[in-house]
């Protein structure tokens, strides 16, 4: 079975893109992992957060790895300060760099928001006041003093944002959104911030009282990935699996990987469609599906997505990686698994002009509870 996996991998390698970085990293959970969750370049090596489950603790821990350049390991921290952390993320702030994350409690009435700065490993703790079913993707810090990431609040049975300020401690929680928030994706500009929704988009005021925007007629896709600025904000991209025929529970359902175009008032400009034709669902990455590079981009996603068992599958998939210009003209188009079901999280550009995917890999005969964090 060793000498199998050494064979795939060395095809894999071999047959696709091939530099002197190229490398996969697949560690094994102890029992469960919701996989690579954000990825941070270093001149001489990469840092990972990734998140492991104890099926039988039911609990959740915050891993931080430290990964060399060629993809050894080189060193690892745990950070588990309750029994669940959700969305761990890095955030820079005046040239330092913070790990932000969230920690649930079992009985979800007890919530912190905690904060390690990764030069000084000093940890700050802030009370959330509330109680949280649900947190979603992606902690985002606006004017360098307030960080801001979507939660569900248990008690109203509603999305939220909510802004805290990380040097008065002071919290807000904004009004009710349109958009259930899978992500909160950056500040528009000085007054206002974008918020994906699985299928709709809201536009809200920094105030966190006043949606500006719902956008939701457009047909960028069901399963929206993340929306991407062009440098002088007068383009967005918008990734999602463009729906050509998407029929709850028939077996046919066909859904290919879509690029939206739209103008600065989110008009649709043009809609791309990518990717296998046939029947399958090809879906963006959960959290960042776009990656700017030079000349062009990265788009990453996962194809043959089981939406009806997520998050497990129990068929193989793929990891999808397209290659474009910066007209969005596709260059090459690839895809890595087959053995296993594989799920992206999130695609990343390095600084020698490859690209880093990342996310899960389930062995689709060993049933629930049993994915591995994953990297290529």
């Amino acid at each position: 079975m060793q000498y199998l996996k050494l064979i795939f991998i060395i095809f894999i390698l071999t047959t696709n893109i091939v530099h002197s970085q190229s490398f996969i990293y697949n560690p094994l959970a102890d029992s469960d992992s919701w996989g690579v969750i954000s990825l941070l370049e270093y001149p001489d090596h990469y840092l990972i957060t990734s998140s492991d489950y104890n099926h039988s603790a039911d609990s959740v821990l915050c891993r931080l790895t430290k990964l060399s350049k060629n993809g050894n390991w080189i060193a690892e921290s745990i950070y588990s300060y309750s029994r669940f952390s959700r969305s761990e993320y890095f955030t820079k702030i005046n040239d330092t760099m913070f790990l932000t994350m969230l920690a649930l409690e079992l009985d979800k009435s007890i919530n912190k928001f905690y904060e390690i700065n990764l030069s000084n490993h000093h940890i700050r703790s802030f009370d959330l006041n509330q109680r949280i079913d649900i947190t979603y993707n992606n902690i985002i810090n606006n004017n360098d003093s307030n960080y801001l990431f979507a939660i569900h609040d248990l008690n109203r049975q509603l999305p939220r944002l909510v802004s805290l300020n990380k040097y008065s401690g002071a919290i807000k929680y904004s009004r009710v959104l349109n958009a259930a928030p899978l992500c909160v994706q950056y500040n528009l500009d000085s007054s206002s911030i974008i918020i994906r929704g699985g299928y709709d988009l809201d536009v809200m005021n920094l105030n966190l009282d006043t949606i500006l925007k719902n956008i939701g007629d457009t047909k960028f896709g069901t399963f929206s990935g993340n929306i991407f600025p062009l440098k002088n904000r007068n383009i967005y991209l918008n990734t999602g699996g463009q729906p050509l025929d998407f029929n709850f529970g028939d077996g046919r359902d066909t859904i290919q990987f879509g690029i939206s175009i739209f103008n600065p008032e989110f008009n649709l400009l043009k809609n791309l469609t990518l990717g296998k034709s046939g029947d399958t669902i090809e879906i963006p990455a959960r959290v960042q599906s776009i990656a700017p590079t030079n000349n062009g981009f990265y788009f990453g996603g996962t194809s043959n997505f089981s939406v009806y068992t997520y998050p497990y599958g129990y068929t193989p998939s793929w990891f999808l990686i397209l290659k474009t210009d910066s007209m969005l003209n596709v260059e090459w188009e690839k895809y890595y698994g087959g053995d296993a079901y594989y799920f992206m999280t999130g695609i990343v550009a390095t600084s020698d002009s490859g690209c880093i995917a990342y996310g899960t890999k389930q062995d689709t005969s060993m049933g629930n509870f049993n994915r591995d964090a994953f990297l290529i």
